[in-house]
């Protein structure tokens, strides 16, 4: 516990060190190099489970993906959500197109594009729901505002997964889902969506200068609790794919965590929710 939160107290420190120094763009290379990384170790951890995912092209099309979705309309000038979208279907042919110089007599076709398609997915065309959000408002020269609304998204999806930890620890009784995660309960995911819809609250009123004018703490408790439900349901999904392939961490690079997908587990259903909630009832 103590590794877990200094780990976590170091790479919020970190993030915000880069925020300041560099500016918002700063946290669109973030989210593409924590991308990167979980793409690759959920590449590897599809290996382990005897897939061939297309390593190299599958993180190249991962990255493009991530940053397209900032650089396409800070390049256009359009405040369009969707080119990561667009990228993950052009990256989908380009797959398509070298799945085709493969023999197949060797990788049959789920051996190789199924698990490369997934974790684009998966990871990247999740991630990139995060830099759409940033560059809507980026393209109105709002840029610290969309960078306050993507910070804000993830705030409340990690501190659904503290919240949980902590509540469970205290009154946890009845398993969530035994099968996939044995020490999650369904007081501690209450507890948890309570816990990070407060502390959005909290985020909204101490920083509310920097975020919209329409993001009233009314949208935010609207918001804060389908992304956090979504945010239990994406670190289970994380729990299920470790377990498939026999590891209890997904790697050991961040002390009391484990591996970069042990860090986004939440973070990536919670994106395009989050975005999908935002269009409707912020922009």
């Amino acid at each position: 516990m103590q590794k877990r939160i200094f780990s976590t107290i170091l790479l919020w420190g970190a993030i915000i060190a880069a925020l300041l120094l560099v500016g918002p763009v700063a946290g669109i290379w973030l989210l593409a190099i924590l991308a990167t990384l979980t793409q690759y170790e959920l590449y590897k951890l599809l290996v382990k489970m005897g897939y061939q995912p297309l390593l190299r092209p599958g993180l190249i099309c991962g990255a493009v993906i991530v940053l397209g979705s900032h650089y396409i309309p800070a390049w256009t000038g359009y405040t369009y959500t969707g080119g990561g979208v667009d990228l993950f279907f052009l990256s989908a042919i380009i797959l398509s197109f070298l799945l085709t110089q493969v023999s197949q007599d060797e990788k049959p076709f789920k051996q190789i594009f199924l698990p490369t398609l997934f974790g684009l997915v998966w990871v990247p065309l999740m991630i990139q729901s995060y830099v759409s959000l940033t560059s809507h408002f980026a393209a109105m020269n709002q840029d610290i505002e969309g960078l306050f609304c993507a910070l804000w998204l993830i705030v409340v999806a990690k501190f659904t997964d503290v919240g949980g930890l902590l509540v469970g620890m205290v009154c946890g009784k009845n398993k969530l889902s035994p099968n996939i995660s044995p020490n999650k309960t369904w007081e501690g995911a209450i507890g948890g969506v309570v816990v990070s819809t407060l502390i959005g609250l909290a985020f909204l009123i101490i920083a509310g200068d920097y975020f919209p004018h329409g993001f009233t703490l009314t949208l935010a408790a609207i918001i804060a609790i389908p992304v956090a439900c979504v945010s239990i349901l994406s670190d289970l999904i994380e729990s299920l794919i470790k377990r498939q392939a026999g590891m209890k961490d997904s790697g050991n690079m961040i002390p009391g965590i484990g591996g970069a997908f042990d860090l986004s587990d939440s973070l990536l259903l919670s994106a395009p929710v989050g975005l999908i909630l935002f269009k409707f009832l912020v922009f």
